[in-house]
């Protein structure tokens, strides 16, 4: 009955695994994360979870305070990439605290939204096409540099110029910084939709359509 399958990941069978090794940490993708929430709301099961990482893509601050209630335990946001190797950024459960602790705030329920701010041993910055760095609020190009970052693309020498410069790999992915340094993520490079010579950011569009309670998922592309 309460069986959600999703390719080769079954959440119940997963979550029947998570209680019996007693995993006390984990990290997915925000669609795993979703049908793993979904499933304790359905059959709720006594687990051993501290912690819960969720990356992959920014996740609905909604969704984060169904986990945190449906499997009592802490959860953070990470961002990274594979020509980052580590994480970049950073959210903690002290962030998401402070966000549902203090609904009235808007800077602390706006934090809550983004990928958090620069991880350990990570440099994050906005850039533009030139590689300048951006103003607090500009949308450009998330740059991470840091020992973890790739050295190159193999035999793609001309990638590689392209998307790296003194350190610095091109994430692909457009945002802003805030004042305080929390990254907040607009769209893919590539998936930015121009509507009427305005940019339009399938990620926020997302965001909105996520809070509406009969909307599972949504996924905002282009068309003429």
């Amino acid at each position: 009955g309460a069986k959600v399958v999703l390719g080769n990941f079954e959440a119940e069978r997963t979550l029947h695994v998570i209680v019996d090794e007693r995993v006390t940490q984990m990290i997915c993708t925000g669609t795993i994360f979703k049908l793993l929430v979904e499933q304790q709301e359905k059959t709720p099961q006594t687990t051993a979870f501290r912690l819960l990482y969720c990356g992959g893509a920014p996740v609905p601050p909604a969704l984060v305070a169904r986990a945190i209630d449906a499997f009592g335990c802490a959860v953070s946001q990470v961002y990274g990439q594979t020509e980052v190797a580590l994480m970049a950024t950073y959210l903690p459960p002290e962030d998401y605290e402070a966000a549902f602790c203090n609904a009235d705030d808007e800077r602390l329920v706006r934090r809550a939204q983004s990928i958090g701010r620069a991880a350990p041993l990570s440099a994050v910055r906005i850039i533009d096409e030139n590689w300048n760095s951006l103003a607090v609020g500009a949308v450009g190009e998330l740059a991470v540099a840091g020992p973890s970052v790739m050295l190159g693309y193999a035999n793609r020498p001309e990638l590689t110029l392209e998307t790296m410069k003194g350190g610095w790999v091109k994430t692909g992915d457009l945002g802003y910084a805030d004042e305080d340094g929390y990254i907040f993520l607009v769209d893919r490079k590539k998936d930015m939709i121009i509507s009427g010579g305005e940019n339009v950011y399938s990620s926020e569009v997302e965001l909105v359509l996520a809070r509406h309670s009969l909307i599972a998922e949504a996924a905002v592309i282009g068309a003429p």
